[in-house]
């Protein structure tokens, strides 16, 4: 009989109750069509408002579909959780215990990785240049976005630990994203009040990234891009650890009586 570490524990504990795994269709529709038709979405915006190169657009929709499903999967998960009573006691017992996360944020990566890579290359297909840079440029920054977003998507998931809906900031999250990461048209195209607040949220340096790696770009440029990434994603992690911190000491102190559920 071989033993598990808490890091295996607490993989397989997620992938065994991860809603998108339970069935062949239902795996089916949230892990391909779904994202799939968030990009071909945000593709047909693109093309309705005179986009001149919607196979950049795509890749940037995949880059933020797939940060996206990092968040909500991640949230998905926490919010199971919560409804069955783990998530106080993981947060009672040992604050931010490192293999309990790793579980989370693993399996929402890895099966949203596979579906970014089969969405790229099926860009790389109907590409009418065959633009092997392009699709170079997405896939290269797949590995740091996972990063960024399993940062964030702690950050949404322990942001809500307070709030009586587990889903609210993930749905907010979902919806001002797409808006401010710009992958309709470049950050520089927006108005210079919501470019610097766009620059403060997850995905925006990402995408911006992407594009400068796509065009053949500095290398420096996109290092220092993925850094303020990760640094963005970083303070989304911090502000959620700090909120669900005092959520757990008011528990603990008596000063609030109602669950985490």
């Amino acid at each position: 009989m071989t033993s598990r570490g808490p890091v295996g524990t607490s993989l397989r504990i997620a992938r065994v109750s991860t809603p998108e795994l339970t069935t062949a269709s239902t795996a089916l529709t949230s892990l391909v069509a779904v994202p799939l038709l968030e990009v071909l979405l945000i593709v047909a915006v693109s093309a309705s408002l005179g986009g001149d190169d919607l196979v950049r657009t795509a890749y940037a929709a995949i880059i933020l579909a797939y940060g996206l499903s990092i968040i909500t999967g991640t949230v998905g998960q926490v919010t199971r959780d919560r409804q069955i009573g783990v998530l106080q006691e993981a947060l009672m017992s040992r604050f931010f215990y490192l293999p309990y996360w790793l579980g989370k944020v693993t399996v929402p990566a890895v099966l949203g990785a596979a579906v970014a890579v089969a969405s790229s290359l099926a860009v790389l297909l109907v590409d009418p240049e065959r633009s092997a840079q392009a699709f170079v440029g997405t896939v290269a920054l797949l590995p740091v976005v996972t990063v960024g977003a399993s940062l964030a998507a702690v950050g949404v998931a322990t942001l809500s630990v307070g709030a009586s809906d587990p889903y609210l900031v993930a749905n907010v999250a979902q919806g001002v994203l797409p808006l401010t990461a710009g992958v309709v048209v470049p950050l520089s195209s927006y108005p210079a009040v919501l470019a610097h607040a766009a620059s403060a949220l997850p995905f925006t340096a990402a995408v911006e990234a992407m594009r400068v790696l796509q065009d053949g770009g500095d290398a420096a440029l996109v290092a220092t891009l993925m850094t303020r990434e990760l640094l963005v994603c970083a303070v989304w992690f911090v502000v959620g650890a700090v909120v669900s911190r005092r959520v757990v000491r008011a528990l603990r102190d008596g000063r609030r009586r109602e669950e985490i559920w």
